[in-house]
C-alpha cells in the first residue's frame, strides 16, 4: 500500500510564499523597512536616518514625528507565521534596542525632550499582498 502525502491549504500557502519571497530573509527584511518608511511617512514622519550601528547595536529606523524623536523596529514576517513580528521582540532584541537607543541619544548633539520606540510589522502572504500594523510606544 502507498502511502499518499496531501497538504493542507496552509502548508501549500507557505510554500507559495517562500517560493515567492525566496530564501533570503535579509533581503526581505530590507524590503521590510522601506515599506515601513514610506508608510510612516504617509502618516506625517520624517525619515533622519536608516540602519543607524554602533558597535552591536543597530536601529532600524529613526524619524521625527512632529517634535517627537521616534526610533523605529521593523518586523517584516509571512502573514501566517506562527510567531507575529511584535511578538517575535524577544528580551534581548529589546535590551538591544534600549541600548542602541541610548548610544544614539548620547551622541546627539542637542538630544530631544521626548522620544519614543515604536514597532512596525509589515505581513506578507503568498500573493505578494501586505499589511502593516503600527504599535506606537511600545516599553522596552
Amino acid at each position: 500500500m502507498r502511502f499518499v502525502h496531501r497538504m493542507s491549504l496552509a502548508a501549500h500557502r507557505a510554500w507559495y510564499a517562500r517560493r515567492w519571497q525566496g530564501y533570503d530573509t535579509a533581503a526581505r527584511g530590507r524590503a521590510g523597512e522601506r515599506l515601513a518608511a514610506i508608510f510612516l511617512q504617509t502618516k506625517g514622519f520624517h525619515v533622519i536616518c536608516r540602519n543607524w550601528q554602533r558597535g552591536h547595536h543597530e536601529i532600524d529606523l529613526v524619524m521625527r514625528d512632529a517634535d517627537v524623536l521616534v526610533f523605529v523596529e521593523v518586523r517584516t514576517r509571512p502573514a501566517d507565521a506562527f510567531v507575529p513580528g511584535f511578538e517575535s521582540l524577544t528580551r534581548d532584541k529589546r535590551r538591544a534596542l534600549r541600548q542602541g537607543m541610548e548610544d544614539y541619544l548620547r551622541r546627539v548633539p542637542r538630544p530631544p525632550q521626548t522620544w519614543r520606540c515604536d514597532v512596525v510589522e509589515v505581513m506578507h502572504d503568498a500573493q505578494a499582498r501586505l499589511r502593516w500594523a503600527h504599535y506606537s510606544g511600545v516599553s522596552l
